[in-house]
C-alpha cells in the first residue's frame, strides 16, 4: 500500500494506493470534518464527490476525468487568453469550453478553492468576444449564460472580451471578464481523450 499526505492550508488530503483501489480522505481543517471516498480501477468520480486531480480514469496525462471530461486545470501558468489557449493546443487540447458541463466545472473549481486561493490566479476558459458589443460564446460556438445571472461577475470595458473564472469575494467562482492580454492560469480541455 502506498499513502500519499497533501497538507495544503484548509484540507488535508490523504490517499491510499492498494492494488487498483484508492481510497481519499479529505479532512476539512475548520470544522474538522473527514470524508472518505473508495474507488477501484475505472470507476468514474460522479459528480456529487469530492473531486480529486489524483484521479486520472482513462485520460491521456496531464489530463483528469472531471464531470465526464478529461480536463487539466493549469493553476501555476501565467498567461495571456491567446498563450493559454496554445498551451493547451500543444497538449492536444483547448481551452474547456464548458457549455455542457459549467455548473460542474464551478463546482469543482469550489471544491479546491484552497488551492485556488494559494495561487491567487484567475482560469481562462474557452470563452470569448469578438467585440463589446458582441454576445461571449464558447469555442464551440454555444451562449454563455446571459450577463446578468448568479453565474456571473460582468466588467464593463471595450477590451474586456475574454472570459476566466474568478473567485468572486473569494466566496464562490464566478464567469468574469477580461483584458485577453492579462496573465492568467487556465483550464484546458483534451480533444482527443
Amino acid at each position: 500500500m502506498t499513502r500519499i499526505v497533501v497538507n495544503l492550508p484548509q484540507v488535508l488530503l490523504a490517499v491510499s494506493v492498494a492494488g487498483t483501489s484508492l481510497g481519499i480522505t479529505s479532512t476539512d481543517r475548520h470544522s474538522r470534518t473527514a470524508t472518505t471516498e473508495s474507488l477501484v480501477h475505472g470507476d468514474e468520480v460522479p459528480p456529487t464527490l469530492q473531486p480529486t486531480p489524483y484521479l486520472r480514469r482513462d485520460c491521456a496525462s496531464p489530463y483528469f476525468r472531471i464531470a465526464g471530461q478529461c480536463l487539466s486545470i493549469r493553476y501555476t501558468l501565467n498567461a495571456t487568453w491567446q498563450h493559454s489557449r496554445d498551451f493547451c493546443r500543444a497538449l492536444d487540447g483547448d481551452l474547456a469550453a464548458a457549455a455542457s458541463f459549467q455548473n460542474i466545472l464551478l463546482g469543482y473549481v469550489n471544491a479546491y478553492s484552497s488551492s485556488w486561493k494559494m495561487f491567487r490566479r484567475s482560469l481562462w476558459v474557452g470563452a470569448s468576444r469578438p467585440d463589446p458589443h458582441s454576445g461571449f460564446r464558447w469555442l464551440d460556438g454555444s451562449d454563455l449564460p446571459p450577463l446578468d445571472s448568479s453565474l456571473w461577475d460582468y466588467r464593463d470595458g471595450d477590451d474586456y472580451n475574454c472570459v476566466y473564472l474568478w473567485f468572486s469575494h473569494n466566496t464562490t467562482v464566478k464567469y468574469r471578464n477580461a483584458d485577453c492580454k492579462d496573465g492568467g492560469g487556465g483550464v484546458c480541455q483534451c480533444l482527443f481523450c
